[in-house]
């Protein structure tokens, strides 16, 4: 007689920085935006609607704006690159920001220096009852830290009693040797 049943999260995906090129042919100190397409196919993988909102450039108040944009029409947001600490990292700063302009809605923004390998720099923020993900630009570092964080937190915002993906124990056959790594010199 009773079911329970929650709706699907729509989450948009964000790319951040001047470097990046969709498509065509690379220019020296520019790269191809490889994140956002993966985020997607993984959000689309866990169950979520993903909604590309494109790329942002390295500016403080387009950042500002196309942040605020996004927090008012998805369910989630998750940003690939621009969180650590250099020059052109444009995302905690705007996503600060955001969080000032009502301080009694309890928005808020942490930084978070993860001690993995890869993904270390982490921003997670919850910005006028829009949960946010800043994950960094490395697109392996993005990966892992969408696997360990933002898809268990989708997926438990969506009613999955099991937010992880599934975990197989093996044994190995034989021991695994570790090699020496050469002495720093």
């Amino acid at each position: 007689r009773r079911v329970r049943a929650f709706p699907r999260v729509r989450v948009g995906v964000l790319s951040t920085g001047d470097e990046l090129v969709e498509t065509g042919p690379l220019a020296p100190g520019k790269i191809r935006d490889s994140n956002r397409p993966m985020l997607l196919a993984q959000l689309a993988d866990a169950g979520a609607v993903p909604l590309d909102l494109g790329a942002a450039r390295d500016d403080a108040d387009v950042m500002t704006r196309t942040l605020a944009d996004a927090v008012a029409q998805c369910d989630a947001v998750i940003t690939s690159g621009g969180v650590s600490v250099g020059d052109f990292d444009y995302v905690s700063d705007a996503l600060e920001r955001i969080a000032r302009d009502d301080p009694t809605d309890g928005s808020r923004v942490d930084w978070y220096q993860v001690a993995i390998k890869p993904a270390k720099p982490l921003c997670i923020g919850m910005l006028h009852g829009t949960p946010v993900f800043g994950l960094p630009g490395n697109p392996v570092s993005s990966f892992v830290s969408f696997e360990l964080f933002a898809r268990p937190a989708l997926r438990m915002m969506m009613g999955h009693d099991h937010p992880f993906r599934r975990e197989v124990l093996a044994t190995a056959a034989s021991p695994l040797r570790r090699r020496a790594r050469p002495a720093d010199n």
